[in-house]
């Protein structure tokens, strides 16, 4: 039987790259500061570019974001500081509506769900997480924030797998960064990475593997 497992920030959440410049026009900061977005920016981002060659940590990279954002309000601000201004909009705003088509397709094949993140407490506080409505359509919440585990250690995959009552290989799993996908894949995982630009292959490719297990499954019955 296959289990969905999803990553957070950039698959459950629209990235909070995408969501930087939307924030940015808000609040009237400058072009240039609205261009510190990864891969929604219209300029190089430097930053971006070193996290996705691994030399600086998510958390890092996230760290130091707060840190140019807080500099152009003359301020002090955390991972949490930013977080907390970047999401605050409606939950309809920041879940892209393809999890709930996910969810639905994974319930109508019987498959458990779950959540495997990094830093959800850790960058939002636990006020803020227990307000997600779409959380409570999932079965499990993994966050390493909490349990002490981080992707992409092979312990998180095997903890998740072991909360949904599957194995590792029966996992369908998104996540929006290359290494955690490699990770779970390494242990048999069916991962797929998501662009965060263009996301609907990627849980279009997870529909039809949790649908494909249910028709496994009514083959073998």
């Amino acid at each position: 039987m296959a289990a969905l497992l999803l990553d957070f920030g950039g698959v459950v959440h629209r990235s909070y790259l995408e969501l930087v410049p939307e924030w940015a026009r808000r609040e009237g900061i400058p072009a240039e500061g609205a261009n510190r977005s990864g891969p929604f920016g219209t300029s190089l981002d430097p930053l971006w570019e070193a996290l996705q060659r691994g030399e600086v940590t998510e958390r890092d990279f996230w760290r130091r974001r707060a840190a140019e954002f807080g500099e152009i309000f003359g301020q002090r601000w955390s991972t949490r500081d930013l977080m907390q201004r970047v999401s605050d909009v409606a939950e309809e705003v920041l879940v892209r509506p393809e999890v709930y088509r996910l969810l639905d397709a994974a319930a109508s094949a019987g498959a458990p769900t779950g959540v495997l993140t990094n830093d959800l407490e850790h960058f939002h506080g636990a006020d803020w997480v227990a307000r997600q409505g779409v959380l409570h359509r999932f079965d499990r919440v993994l966050d390493g924030s909490v349990t002490g585990v981080l992707k992409p250690d092979p312990q998180a995959y095997r903890s998740a797998a072991a909360e949904l009552d599957v194995a590792v290989s029966d996992l369908v799993f998104l996540d929006d960064q290359p290494w955690n996908v490699a990770g779970a894949a390494r242990l048999g995982a069916r991962a797929i990475q998501v662009d965060v630009t263009d996301p609907q292959p990627a849980f279009d490719a997870a529909a039809v593997a949790i649908n494909g297990s249910r028709a496994r499954r009514g083959e073998a019955g």
